[in-house]
């Protein structure tokens, strides 16, 4: 099932746009912006060490405070093997500025009350422009919500 709410991020315009597929509507933001409307959040870097996928992974417990009286934990495995043209936080699909205080890129985050995200393969290959592009027949919209992306 597609999720409703798709992040495109622009390393070189310093930019998110949000797709909703649902509204059928886009909205765009810098990061900027993103991350002075940031949820608190908390990074604690375990030290471990393990593989995944044949990568080197250091292992975060990240807390989120979106909603203060219940907070969100998920286990974060991210590797600095991985080179990403601008910033790699922005692959973290928690949509979180805690994933800014982890090193390398995430390839596993484990929710404490959901779904586990995993990389299940990498390899390098081109990808059509359309991944990236707002789809034909989409509104802009001016608002934006941390909600809607968690």
């Amino acid at each position: 099932m597609a999720q409703p709410i798709q992040i495109i991020a622009n390393a070189a315009s310093q930019t998110l746009t949000y797709v909703d597929k649902k509204s059928k509507s886009y909205s765009i933001t810098k990061f900027d912006d993103f991350i002075n409307n940031r949820v608190p959040s908390k990074v604690v870097d375990t030290g471990r060490t393990t593989r995944y996928l044949n990568h080197r992974c250091r292992h975060y417990i990240v807390t989120e405070f979106l909603v203060p009286s219940h907070p969100t934990h998920f286990d974060v495995l991210a590797t600095e093997d991985i080179v990403v043209n601008g910033p790699s936080w922005i692959l973290l699909t928690v949509g979180s500025v805690a994933a800014m205080k982890i090193k390398g890129v995430p390839l596993s985050v484990v929710y404490s009350s959901g779904p586990a995200d995993n990389v299940t393969s990498l390899e390098e290959t081109p990808l059509p422009a359309s991944v990236v592009e707002v789809p034909a027949g989409y509104k802009k919209s001016s608002e934006w919500s941390l909600g809607a992306i968690h």
